[in-house]
Parts: C-alpha cells; structure tokens; sequence
C-alpha cells in the first residue's frame, strides 16, 4: 500500500478535486476546479454536447479509520445546516491506497438523509443514556459538533459517477 505521508491536509483535498476532475475528463465530460473561496462547489462539471452543467463537492480522506468530516453543526440548528451546506452531490475519495483510490458518488439527497439520520440516532442514545448531556448539547450557544460521513454507510455508491453523467444528459 503506498501511503500518503507529510502532505498538508489542505493538499490532500486537492488531490482528491484533481483525482474527480480526471474522472469526469476520461468521460468525456469538462471539470473544472473553482477557486477554493466558492461556497458549496469545489468542482464545476459541463457535458459539451447538451450545455447542461453542475456544481460537485469533493471530499477526501486518507485516514485508515475511513471518515468524511461533512459540517459542523449543533443539535438545535443541524437541519438548517444540512440544508444550508448540501446544496450538490458529493463525491468522497479515499485514497488511503493512493494507487488506487475508491470513488463513492452520493446525490444531495441521499447524504441529507444519511447525516439526519446519523445525528438523530446519537441524539437517541445521548438521550436515554447520558440526559444531562444531550440538554446541555441541545443549546444553541453549545460548541458545535463536527459531523463526519463513515465509508460503510456509502458504500453502496463506490463508482455511481451515472449519478451526475445521466443529470448531464
């Protein structure tokens, strides 16, 4: 396995954009990478033939425990912040094999219905198990949690690139 070692972390990122933008490129689709100041969009695919055109979020990792950080958000604004940050389809890269990394392509809506899910089943079990802790955690003013994607629960979309190809259509 060639693991990636003393590379800033802001670099992986790009490593991941760049990896995304040479699969789009292969499919013969045009990928360009914004400037890193855009909102929501790290990649901006265009299908030549229909003009039709999408922003993507990319996230990488090369972290063996196999975790996306999504956002940082708190129990009483998290819908809010799904809604407010997911505005695309994301594409999560791991290469903690770098050569050869793994693609999962997940719509906007699947992953808003993932990290619901994720922060209400710990606001379950915080809930019954430690109640004074999820009170204090249910204010607003309470620092944020950073909320993070596991690999298992979109695996099912390793290689799914169909999912932005056929919106270009």
């Amino acid at each position: 396995m060639f693991a990636i070692s003393g590379i800033n972390k802001s670099f992986k990122g790009e490593i991941g954009v760049h990896l995304v933008c040479c699969e789009l490129l292969r499919r013969n689709f045009v990928a360009l990478c914004t400037s890193r100041n855009v909102r929501g969009y790290d990649i901006i695919v265009l299908n030549p033939k229909t003009n039709k055109g999408m922003g993507i979020q990319v996230k990488c990792t090369d972290n063996p425990k196999k975790e996306f950080p999504i956002l940082s958000a708190n129990f009483s604004d998290f819908e809010q912040k799904i809604e407010e940050r997911i505005i695309c389809p994301y594409v999560f890269v791991d290469i903690t094999n770098m050569k050869n990394p793994h693609f999962y392509i997940v719509p906007q809506t699947e992953l808003k219905k993932i990290i619901k899910k994720m922060v209400m089943d710990y606001q379950e079990r915080l809930k019954n198990e430690q109640p004074e802790k999820f009170e204090e955690k249910m204010n607003p003013k309470y620092k944020p949690d950073l909320w993070a994607i596991k690999l298992d629960s979109i695996e099912r979309f390793e290689n799914k690139w169909n999912i932005i190809t056929d919106s270009l259509v």
